[in-house]
């Protein structure tokens, strides 16, 4: 019963994760601002693949078809970052970390740590 509660958990703290991590990735790059019920749909459209992406790998009991899949996830990350990284380059130096830039991941990462010990504690 405890690993029921513990997963119910994380299903309730994850959502809260994604929207601060997505929002803080998109804000710098948004050119004009968008209404909520279109924040709202961009979100869903991003949201939704990680949702089924829990569920099937919740069900998912076969050790090559679960590296497999966070094979594919691996890729997804790696493939967010080239696309995140490339419009932040400074178009003198070509360089992606800045001080602003840097303290930013440095932030991001401290949230996602603090988020995560919620999900194991």
């Amino acid at each position: 019963m405890g690993q029921r509660r513990e997963l119910t958990w994380a299903a309730a703290v994850q959502p809260l994760h994604n929207t601060t991590e997505g929002l803080a990735i998109v804000a710098p790059l948004a050119e004009h601002r968008i209404g909520w019920p279109r924040l709202l749909g961009l979100g869903m459209l991003a949201g939704a693949p990680a949702i089924a992406g829990a569920v099937v790998g919740a069900a998912v009991d076969n050790p090559t078809l679960s590296a497999a899949l966070l094979g594919v996830g691996v890729g997804a990350v790696a493939l967010v970052i080239v696309q995140v990284a490339a419009p932040l380059r400074d178009a003198r130096t070509r360089r992606i970390v800045d001080p602003p830039v840097a303290v930013g991941i440095v932030a991001g990462l401290a949230v996602m740590y603090l988020t995560g010990l919620l999900v194991v504690g």
